[in-house]
């Protein structure tokens, strides 16, 4: 820590540590030297079959994500994030539609429609170990089974595609969303970090 300050006297680190045991040894010591604590995040494996999803309400409808639906999409993401179904910021959206062209070249993103009304997306790595990074649904639409249906309907195509090896999520650990996706059979954890934030000692 010592030694990433003088090298970089403004701005700040992103510290992850990656080990529950080792998070446990390494907390104090972390928040005494400026190291603040944001979350920790569980990556789950599914072990089997998704486990009784819901299948969502009729007429549920599931388009892969162009170019020209990519700001539906982040308005949908951003609103679902936020648990609130206000018109996002500009600048959220922009930086929200930013990020997503970054990864556009890895990632498929999904977006569910309800009466050709956008109210949830999901957004995955494609591959061998395929990864759902973002599930979310806007509020007026929850507890409809809808985020359940897109998750069951993405693992039962991966599982199909040529190559599979596993399927994953993410998710923070102890939280709301890591209960459901370990009912729903996601049980296997194969990766988990502690995120901290170090602000050094000049501005910015």
């Amino acid at each position: 820590l010592a030694a990433g300050r003088a090298a970089c006297p403004a701005g700040h680190y992103t510290v992850l540590v990656d080990d529950r045991d080792r998070s446990a040894r390494l907390d104090a010591a972390l928040r005494a030297n400026g190291c603040e604590y944001q979350e920790s995040t569980t990556y789950l494996a599914l072990t089997g079959p998704v486990v009784n999803p819901a299948v969502g309400p009729a007429g549920l409808e599931i388009a892969v994500t162009g170019p020209g639906d990519l700001e539906a999409w982040a308005r949908v993401k951003v609103q679902s994030f936020a648990d609130s179904d206000d018109d996002p910021a500009a600048s959220a959206l922009d930086a929200e539609m930013s990020s997503r062209r970054e990864e556009w070249p890895l990632s498929e993103y999904q977006l569910g429609l309800l009466g050709g009304e956008p109210v949830a997306v999901l957004a995955h790595y494609p591959g061998a170990d395929d990864l759902v990074f973002i599930l979310g649904t806007r509020t007026p639409f929850r507890h409809r089974g809808i985020a359940q249906a897109m998750l069951a309907r993405w693992a039962a195509a991966s599982c199909a595609a040529a190559g599979s090896r596993s399927l994953l999520i993410n998710a923070p650990d102890g939280g709301a969303p890591a209960t459901l996706y370990r009912r729903l059979g996601f049980t296997d954890e194969v990766y988990w970090y502690s995120k901290y934030e170090l602000r050094t000692a000049g501005p910015g």
